[in-house]
């Protein structure tokens, strides 16, 4: 597994990845850079990228300095474009998910941490995030030999961290008016009107303790594990899915989950078992 690299301190000086001769056409190469402060985000990029890796038979290199990890990695011509394409869109969500959460947990004024907030700066990360991703797909044709993903941020993001401090400026204005009761509620609906449906209805079995839905794009079924007993978690994958519909089987000890997804999602909640 690729991101087993990180349960280790990595120690090496060098990150050059030697080119290999790849039987079908010529190595393509990328070395992403990471400060070691933010090794996380580079996780996140890679499990995102495993599988892709493993299909293209790509050959890869991890190694560090005191500052920095470097993950190189090169391809034979024929899964160049698969895996840049997965890539592009592994480095987009690490910057509209990912540094986004860590940008609004740092400038969003909420008085206190409790569930509420939590569950509010999560809809604030996904809040317009196609927009988002479109702007930083642009910037991101990975032409360049090397991508250092914290330069990225702090230098070619610039403009996309400004909209965020003006969103969180105003949320801040309106806090005190946002944690009223009902008001609070509507905030929510209405940062989830602001993202997109990637499905149209998903079944959340509690029993067999997975998520199905049929992914939009590619038409095909989609199972995925969840753990009920995290409700943050839940909340998370159905979030980022936004569907329509979300019917629950086998409801069982979860009532308290259920309950927290029906004051999120409301009428979009229906049982195809007894409740």
């Amino acid at each position: 597994m690729i991101v087993d690299f990180f349960l280790f301190d990595i120690e090496y000086k060098s990150a050059k990845l030697h080119t290999l001769p790849i039987k079908g056409g010529v190595m393509w190469e990328i070395e992403i850079i990471s400060e070691r402060q933010n090794k996380d985000k580079l996780q996140f990029i890679l499990r995102n990228i495993e599988d892709c890796i493993q299909k293209t038979k790509a050959v890869t290199s991890i190694m560090g300095d005191e500052r920095r990890i470097y993950f190189s990695i090169g391809v034979g011509d024929n899964g160049e474009l698969e895996l840049k394409s997965r890539l592009r869109l592994a480095l987009c969500d690490v910057f509209c998910l990912e540094f986004k959460y860590e940008f609004l947990q740092e400038n969003l004024n909420f008085d206190y941490q409790d569930e509420t907030t939590q569950i509010l700066e999560k809809l604030c990360t996904y809040f317009d995030r196609e927009t988002e991703r479109v702007m930083v797909l642009s910037m991101l044709e990975l032409s360049a030999p090397k991508i250092d993903i914290d330069s990225f941020y702090q230098f070619r993001l610039r403009g996309l961290r400004q909209k965020w401090k003006e969103f969180c400026d105003l949320i801040n204005e309106n806090i005190s008016t946002i944690r009223k009761g009902e008001n609070t509620q509507d905030f929510v609906q209405f940062l989830l009107g602001g993202i997109n449906n990637m499905c149209q209805s998903v079944i959340l079995d509690l029993s067999e303790k997975c998520l199905v839905y049929k992914d939009e794009v590619s038409g095909f079924d989609v199972l995925e594990e969840i753990n009920p007993s995290k409700k943050n978690m839940v909340l998370v994958k159905l979030v980022e899915l936004n569907p329509q519909k979300i019917a629950i089987k086998n409801v069982g000890k979860y009532r308290e989950l259920i309950d927290f997804l029906k004051s999120i999602f409301k009428n979009r909640i229906c049982f195809l078992s007894k409740y």
